[in-house]
Parts: C-alpha cells; sequence; structure tokens
C-alpha cells in the first residue's frame, strides 16, 4: 500500500479546495497530460543521470494571460550512490502567464516532493520554473511542449535537480474561448 505523509495530506487537500473553486468560476480550463525525459544535475552519478517519468497539470484561467497551475509528477532515475531507487513525486502550484496570444507561455511553481529511495521515504520542498508552447488543434485538444528546470530539497545538502523536456496532449472546457493575438 503507498503510504501518504500527512504534509502531503495537507497540500492534496488545499489542491482538491483550489480545484473545486476554479472548475466553479465561468472560465476556460485546461488539462494536460504527458512523458517526460529528465537529465539530472551534479547529485546524480555520471552515467545515470537520465530520467524518465510522466505528469498531469491542470490550468485555470485566472486572468486574460494568466493560469493557477497545479501539476502532480513522477520522474524515476537508476540506481544512485548505493540506493536501488530513486524515485521523485512531486506537487506544486504556481502560475503561468502567456507571453504571445494564447501559445507561448512561462510558469513558476512551488510544492512539496515525496522521496521514494530504497533507504525511506522522505518528504521535501519542490519548486520549478519552465518555458513552453502550445498548439491548438480542432475540438478543443491541444498539444503541449515544455522544457523545466526542477527543484527537490529534503535535508541539509540533500537537493536533487534536474531539466526536463515534456511532450503533452491536452483539453480544454469551460466557457471562455482563446482570446485573440495581440
Amino acid at each position: 500500500m503507498f503510504f501518504i505523509p500527512t504534509p502531503l495530506k495537507k497540500i492534496l487537500f488545499s489542491i482538491s479546495i483550489l480545484l473545486f473553486i476554479s472548475c466553479t468560476v465561468a472560465a476556460q480550463n485546461t488539462f494536460t497530460v504527458g512523458p517526460e525525459i529528465s537529465i539530472g544535475g551534479q547529485q546524480f552519478e555520471k552515467g545515470k543521470k537520465i530520467g524518465v517519468g510522466f505528469s498531469g497539470e491542470y490550468m485555470a484561467k485566472i486572468f486574460p494571460k494568466g493560469d493557477l497551475r497545479i501539476y502532480a509528477g513522477y520522474s524515476h532515475f537508476e540506481a544512485q550512490n548505493g540506493r536501488s531507487k530513486n524515485n521523485f513525486i512531486p506537487v506544486r502550484a504556481g502560475y503561468q502567464h502567456f507571453l504571445y496570444s494564447d501559445n507561448l507561455f512561462a510558469y513558476g511553481e512551488a510544492g512539496i516532493t515525496h522521496f521514494n529511495f530504497s533507504t525511506g521515504d522522505k518528504t521535501g520542498f519542490s519548486a520549478a520554473v519552465g518555458t513552453g508552447y502550445k498548439i491548438n488543434m480542432p475540438n478543443a485538444t491541444l498539444l503541449q511542449f515544455s522544457v523545466i528546470y526542477q527543484y527537490n530539497h529534503y535535508a541539509t545538502e540533500q537537493n536533487f535537480n534536474w531539466l526536463t523536456l515534456k511532450a503533452a496532449y491536452g483539453f480544454k472546457f469551460g466557457k471562455r474561448k482563446t482570446f485573440k493575438r495581440e
């Protein structure tokens, strides 16, 4: 059975409340899901820096050019420093701002990460900044490509960071239409 630490339960409850509130607002919301490939930072052993994972994102329109973002993902890296598993489960919330129309965007997020190592489970701080490009398709669907820098910290001098490339498929729902190019 999967153990969810108390701080993670509080974050998940808060995110649930935010999702409920944002779904009741008359705005166009977006949900995306897709695979990720990551390149680990210095703390990952040479030859074992490539990670794979997947994530889902929910974006609620709160300004004409801005969204509230909720992110949940999973990343796995090969065994490191004697640990047979290195799994990261980040849950974050943040703000996304559109730089050009509703296609080119940048964002920042903060939250928590659940670290699942062979030596035990830990929970710590997580943050990310990213940019991406969204291609709107027919029938309120979209393709999204992103580059994300992820930072995760759980103890003194225990930092894990990586650069992620993500491709995602998504759909839009709600009343708001895509705004015109300026």
